[in-house]
């Protein structure tokens, strides 16, 4: 099979989960209701565990240095601020479903970029590439269906925006497949960035549901741990 079949393959797979939400919207929709503040603290912590097990080592694996990773951060921070100004007109919960759009459909690209480049170094590493992000984006999925459906939109409408998403890594893979591996350069240069943006979703969504009581803490710890265990496994 060409490399570029192959890696178009994987990454439609990877871009297929958010349709795999699809499989929540057979629940009776007042239990699904109610699984709604379970899902927006799992993706809470979904959103840290990657900042702190995936993002950030990452960057620091791929070469970048500790005040580089530092700086950028701040920037994905600072700028998903000002695209939150953007959204100001709109109502709380509404901004944080656009939030949580746009920091989607960045993350799922830079995925697309990786998991591209990595095929064309060398398919095996591609394999697991795909694994490894396969992995992280099933609870952080589930948990972005959560926080559409927080923000006020229906099941429906939340399932075909978080499919949506999915496309931007398909995005991202085409552009590698067009530059080459100088498309990894810069993907890796936005990993950090990325890594501010979900900071900066992960405090939204906390200051709009309220402190968490002890169970809501335990859930976000839930979160965290689902990206910890996928990152040490496939460390």
């Amino acid at each position: 099979m060409p490399v570029w079949l192959a890696c178009l393959l994987a990454v439609g797979i990877v871009s297929a989960i958010p349709l795999a939400s699809a499989v929540v919207l057979l629940v009776d929709p007042t239990v699904l209701r109610r699984a709604v503040p379970v899902l927006v603290r799992l993706a809470t912590g979904a959103l840290l565990g990657a900042v702190l097990f995936d993002l950030i080592p990452e960057a620091l694996a791929a070469g970048q240095r500790p005040s580089r990773v530092a700086a950028s951060l701040v920037v994905g921070l600072i700028g998903f601020g000002l695209i939150d100004q953007v959204f100001d007109r709109l109502t709380s919960s509404r901004r944080i479903v656009w939030l949580n759009f746009t920091g989607d459909v960045l993350h799922n690209a830079v995925d697309g970029v990786i998991i591209a480049a990595s095929f064309l170094a060398n398919p095996s590493v591609g394999i697991i590439a795909t694994l490894a992000v396969s992995l992280h984006e099933i609870p952080r999925e589930l948990g972005s269906l959560g926080i559409f459906i927080h923000g006020g939109l229906a099941p429906a409408r939340a399932y075909g925006l978080n499919a949506l998403t999915g496309l931007a890594a398909l995005g991202g893979a085409a552009l590698t497949l067009v530059i080459g591996l100088r498309a990894r350069g810069i993907a890796t240069e936005m990993i950090p960035i990325a890594a501010g943006t979900f900071l900066y979703l992960a405090g939204t969504l906390i200051r709009s549901t309220g402190r968490p009581r002890l169970a809501d803490a335990g859930w976000i710890a839930a979160g965290l741990a689902l990206i910890a265990v996928t990152e040490q496994f496939f460390a």
